[in-house]
């Protein structure tokens, strides 16, 4: 199955009555009432909408840790594949309700709720933000993949004939980018993959770090940093880690690589002009590779042709009235310095 959750911090009753909407309202037809089945209310007596909203803020107020952005109410999705909605029943999936309750915390308020009005039967959990002991229900994201693992293996050995909504809850783990674009155009991310677009286009244009940070920022991305290292992009007030990105700390280290070269050829440049150094002296290891962009040199033959003159008119003085010889001129011409 597929499982989604998500969490309310304000409005709880709002989702409440959404996902029991159907199921006890007296008014509605026996057809709609179809569509929803309470499956199970686990530490709730109230048999009526209001009366579980009044239960779920009662329970709200014992929260012993108290803060602005506390999560109400967590709302989890299980979700079975549309060819195997025959073959599912009301004991069945009041029975993996059961169970998801039981792995994920039986000492907080759930209300389970199934649905049927799409092409796909799914069911609606609803699970208090505290625990009736005052404290948060909330899991860490570690736990909540071991319970979706649980449950899924439960569904798969009791309920085998549900053979297409077997799923597995473990992140393919992504080997290059190839990979992760052909995911991404798969999976219909186009937000992400347009950023990773601009982020290897910056990267490969970027002559150093700060290079790297302005081209993006020309994008509208911000990156954002965590002890000083830089953690990922900020994108319409979303946050993407590098790592996700498949863009590690070794793509750093190599634009960290590109700016010290670069210092180091236009040094050499400037030490040619001064004539510190002679041409020759330059080898291929104190340059950058051919084809990479500098503002005055691309590679070893290039400094070679900014100064050639010097190979062939090189100045000897022996004292301030010798002549001066040029070589390759035959024989000497004597001039004297006024």
């Amino acid at each position: 199955m597929i499982i989604k959750s998500l969490s309310r911090k304000s409005n709880p009753a709002q989702l409440i009555k959404y996902a029991l909407r159907y199921s006890l309202k007296e008014n509605d037809k026996q057809a709609q009432k179809e569509h929803a089945t309470v499956l199970l209310r686990h530490n709730l007596r109230s048999k009526d909408i209001e009366g579980c909203i009044i239960e779920f803020k009662e329970n709200e107020a014992y929260r012993i840790y108290k803060r602005k952005d506390s999560v109400i109410l967590f709302h989890t999705i299980l979700s079975f594949a549309p060819e195997d909605t025959k073959r599912i029943t009301k004991v069945m999936l009041k029975d993996i309700a059961q169970k998801f309750v039981q792995l994920r915390g039986s000492d907080c308020l759930n209300l389970a709720v199934s649905h049927t009005e799409k092409q796909h039967k799914h069911i609606h959990v609803l699970t208090s933000g505290v625990k009736i002991n005052g404290r948060s229900s909330r899991v860490s994201k570690q736990t909540f993949t071991h319970i979706l693992n649980e449950l899924e293996k439960y569904q798969q050995e009791k309920y085998s004939n549900l053979i297409y909504s077997k799923n597995s809850h473990t992140k393919t783990k992504i080997a290059d980018k190839e990979q992760l674009v052909a995911y991404l155009q798969k999976t219909r991310k186009s937000n992400k993959l347009s950023l990773l677009t601009h982020l290897e286009k910056a990267y490969q244009n970027a002559q150093s770090k700060d290079e790297f940070i302005q081209i993006l920022a020309s994008n509208d991305y911000e990156i954002y940093f965590r002890n000083g290292r830089p953690q990922g992009i900020l994108a319409e007030g979303k946050k993407f880690r590098f790592t996700s990105l498949n863009f590690g700390t070794e793509s750093f280290d190599k634009l960290n690589e590109r700016e010290l070269e670069k210092s180091q050829a236009l040094t050499q440049i400037q030490a040619i002009r001064n004539r510190e150094i002679k041409p020759k002296e330059i080898t291929k290891e104190k340059v950058l590779e051919p084809g990479k962009p500098l503002d005055e040199l691309e590679s070893i033959e290039a400094i070679r042709e900014k100064v050639k003159e010097h190979d062939h008119l090189e100045i000897a003085r022996e004292t301030e009235f010798e002549p001066i010889r040029i070589r390759g001129m035959g024989k000497p011409h004597e001039h004297f310095n006024r």
